[in-house]
Order: structure tokens, then sequence, then C-alpha cells
């Protein structure tokens, strides 16, 4: 079921239960929640898309078809239960719903996801057994126990990469006792989050750390990492996180999304806008002749950054909202192309 997921667009009875006057802006909102933040939380916050959205007047209308594009998940989800409960299935089937990330809505004066703060790491998790009793857990657990609890289920041997356990005890007691914690890596190994029923910890590869008690701050205002009286807890979670991190593979390059040249003179060209979390974009030459590749700077001026050979590619660092411009060896322009918020290809084809 895709959405949620943006573009927001469902059918118009889905926007009926939400007119535009009803909607509130999200309660987790502060203006200046970043304050006591480190310097990596900090960057992570503000984006491009939350600041375009406040800009436009847009944020009640965001949020409207947020919650409708859910109305229509839910509605959905609700005829894939009909089909089995009509099926032959109906009392044989295990039924799992679950979502990939959570969404900030200008929480944290961020908009998407790609944090390690409770909104955009919290999800749903619904595991209906033909057999089950109705229950509510509130033991943290991870998505990587899905795996192990669907064959502890099934009745099949575990595997031994599995790393998390499976949920079948809290399935038959939802109060059972739980060591375990949920933890959330982010894209870079060595940042992730930790966190259990009260307390989530939040650390960067660069260092910086987070500490938020969430049954007195539910919405994580108040960054405790620094203070004198939450030492022991801060000790805690520090030793409960994970130590050791698998280098990140580079995507393969034929498998990144393709960006367009767009058609203009490196004197038209519209300068960066650069924010959030950096990523690799790649030029593929496949022209006769090198190609020269430009950075525009925040004013629009070009600057040179290097030359990539016939045939030959170019992985660089880029970030969402920055421009690069490419032009051949005799410094005729080919065009620029403006970066949104993940990696992709930029492929100079044959002059």
């Amino acid at each position: 079921i895709y959405r949620p997921h943006e573009p927001w667009f469902v059918p118009e009875k889905y926007f009926k239960p939400f007119p535009l006057e009803s909607i509130q802006r999200p309660s987790g909102y502060k203006a200046d929640d970043l304050d006591d933040l480190p310097a990596e939380g900090q960057r992570r916050g503000p984006n491009r898309y939350f600041a375009h959205i406040q800009k436009e007047g847009q944020w009640e209308q965001a949020i409207q078809g947020y919650l409708a594009s859910i109305h229509f998940a839910d509605a959905m989800v609700g005829k894939v239960l009909d089909a089995l409960a009509a099926s032959p299935y109906a009392d044989n089937t295990i039924v799992v719903l679950w979502s990939d990330h959570g969404w900030h809505l200008g929480e944290k004066q961020h908009w998407q996801k790609f944090t390690g703060w409770r909104v955009s790491t919290r999800v749903p998790l619904m595991i209906r057994l033909p057999d089950g009793k109705p229950g509510i857990c509130t033991r943290p657990v991870s998505l990587t126990s899905l795996s192990p609890t669907l064959l502890d289920l099934a009745g099949l041997p575990a595997i031994k990469q599995h790393d998390s356990p499976s949920l079948v005890p809290l399935l038959n007691a939802p109060a059972a006792n739980w060591s375990h914690v949920a933890i959330t890596d982010l894209e870079e190994p060595g940042s992730f989050s930790v966190s259990d029923e009260r307390w989530r910890y939040i650390r960067y590869k660069t260092g910086g750390e987070e500490l938020y008690d969430n049954q007195s701050d539910p919405h994580e205002w108040h960054n405790l990492a620094e203070s004198a009286s939450h030492v022991v807890q801060l000790e805690k979670y520090r030793e409960l996180s994970p130590k050791k991190f698998a280098p990140k593979p580079d995507p393969n390059v034929s498998s990144l999304p393709r960006l367009k040249l767009i058609p203009s003179s490196i004197a038209k060209t519209p300068g960066s806008m650069p924010d959030g979390n950096p990523f690799d974009v790649v030029f593929v030459n496949q022209s006769s002749a090198p190609i020269r590749v430009y950075w525009m700077d925040q004013k629009a001026k070009p600057k040179f950054y290097f030359e990539v050979e016939p045939s030959q590619t170019k992985r660089q660092q880029t970030r969402p909202g920055a421009v690069w411009f490419v032009a051949n060896k005799d410094n005729v322009d080919l065009g620029y192309i403006r970066m949104d918020d993940r990696s992709a290809r930029v492929v100079i084809a044959k002059q």
C-alpha cells in the first residue's frame, strides 16, 4: 500500500473528514527546538521542504493531504482484510501491518524523515494471528524482528544472520519482561538512536549526543545529554549502543535515478540552495571528449570542480538543492542539474 508516501494525491472523498479549518499544526512543533542540540542535530533539522511550505502558506494544506492519504491507506487495508475474511485462508493466515518510518510535519524544523528522533523512528506495527487475542504492547521492538517472528510462528528454524529477537513472547503476553531496546540506524554508519519505553539516546558519527526522557518530554524538546544529573542514564545507553558498523556500500551507478541536464548558459544558471544531508552524484561521460563540471554557489557564480574524461565516471558529494553545471572541453554550455534529496547520476551522452 503506497500511501501515505508522497505525493499525497487521493480521491476527494478521503479529504472530506479533514476540512481545512479543522487542521491543527503539530503539537510537537517548537520554534527554538534546536538550540540545545549538537551541531549534527542542528544540521539535520531545518530543510528546504519545510521552509518552502511555510513560505507558501501551505502548512495546513500539507497536513490535510497527509491525513487524507492515511485515511485512504486505512480503507485499502480494510479491502485486503475483507477479501481475506471471504477467502478459504481466513483461519490460517498471519497478517502483519507496519510502516518503514514516521514523518516530520515541522517538528525539529524538519519535513520528511531521515532523523533519529521519535517522530521519524516510531512506526505502526500490528500483528494479527488467526487465533490471537486483542492486546496492546508498549515494549520497544525493531522491524528487524519481523523475520524471526514469522519464522517462529510458522515453526521454521531460526536463521543465524538475524540479530533481533522473535516477538512471539510479547504476542503471548504483551506485558512480559523484555530486556531489549529498539535501535534505528541512520544512513551513515555510526549514527543511530537507541530507545526503550521511556528514554531515547541519539548519537552521531561525529560524536554529538542527545538524550530525551519521553515520559516527561514526549516531543523531545529538552536534550539532557549535557545534564550532570543524567550521567547515569547517558552511560547506560552508551553501553547499550552498537559498537561495530558495516561500511556503507556505494549503490550501483546504473541503479541510480538519472537527472537530465536543463539547457542553459552558465551565466543564466541559478545558484545553489544547499541543505540537508550529503550524498553522492555521479557524472557519467559517454561522449568522445572531456567534460568540465562546475558547482554554482549561492550567488550563482560558477566554481570549477573537475573534468571527466570520455568513458569515465566521477563521484562527487553533494547536498539537496545544490546546482551543478556541465560544459564541454571548449566551454560550450551543456546545461545544469539541481539536486533533489538522494543520490543520482548525470549522463552526458555522445555529442
